[in-house]
């Protein structure tokens, strides 16, 4: 019976644990920059203390403000974005990405 009680205490504990770590990595953290080069499903970003940062794009878990622009060379942008991990590395996933000041290369239809 003892063993029973132990157990479950052992599995509760690891259990809100690993909830923690999932809560705790799925924070979205935020940075804005200048849009340096595009790619298919991706982008580059430079930031005011001159930081590249390499952001993926994702079909469905990646939003845009406004709905009808995508990220362009020369646009100012603010990215919401969280650390995922894929088969051998970790990558900064967009989930929302909006555009602050247009580039010159901007398009709007």
């Amino acid at each position: 019976m003892k063993m029973k009680w132990l157990w479950m205490g052992v599995m509760a504990a690891v259990c809100s644990c690993s909830l923690w770590a999932v809560a705790e990595g799925d924070a979205a953290k935020e940075v804005r920059g200048t849009v340096q080069e595009g790619g298919f499903g991706k982008f580059r970003l430079q930031d005011k203390s001159d930081t590249s940062w390499l952001f993926y794009l994702s079909k469905d878990g990646s939003s845009y403000q406004p709905d009808d622009w995508r990220p362009t060379v020369g646009d100012e942008v603010s990215v919401a974005y969280m650390t995922v991990q894929k088969r051998n590395a970790s990558i900064a996933q967009v989930t929302r990405v909006t555009l602050v000041k247009a580039g010159p290369n901007t398009v709007r239809i």
